[in-house]
């Protein structure tokens, strides 16, 4: 897991292959693939314990009020993150994974869909922008917050 983290901050998703994995590991395929069908296996295994720890700290009248700004405060590997989230592989597994993770570690609804909004925006945001959502976290918070988007057309003229 360390080794993967470690290689998301350096190597694109989509560029990173297995073989890379267990080089920098040092371990051979037939380990990796008794523990794991996949690099992708391995991202929502990375994703469900790092979300999992997070939940279980997160004071969550703070996220709720402002979100991103809470998110990108946890210990969530933010290097990665920032790294890779132009990556349109890693994104679109992120984004697939993080509903599924997030359903089978809460039953708490309104909070499910809180963060599939935010997730929604963070979408939004990341293609309109072109950015990470990390350099506008009170933006997008001011648009979880008021339930519009209208600060983001009355910031670029739209």
């Amino acid at each position: 897991m360390d080794t993967t983290l470690y290689l998301m901050q350096r190597i694109p998703f989509s560029k990173l292959s297995v073989t890379q994995i267990c080089k920098s590991a040092e371990i051979g395929r037939i380990a990796f693939y008794k523990q794991f069908d996949s690099k992708y296996e391995v991202l929502h295994y990375i994703l469900a314990r790092v979300i999992d720890k997070n939940l279980t700290i997160l004071n969550m009248q703070r996220f709720r009020d402002s979100p991103f700004e809470t998110f990108f405060s946890t210990e969530f590997p933010e290097r990665v993150i920032t790294f890779q989230y132009a990556d349109n592989d890693f994104r679109k597994t992120l984004n697939d994974d993080l509903y599924e993770i997030i359903y089978d570690l809460t039953n708490d609804d309104s909070l499910v869909w809180f963060i599939f909004e935010m997730l929604s925006i963070a979408e939004w945001y990341t293609i309109k922008y072109g950015t990470s959502v990390k350099k506008d976290v009170k933006l997008l918070d001011s648009i979880i917050k008021n339930k519009s988007f209208r600060p983001c057309f009355i910031k670029d003229g739209n």
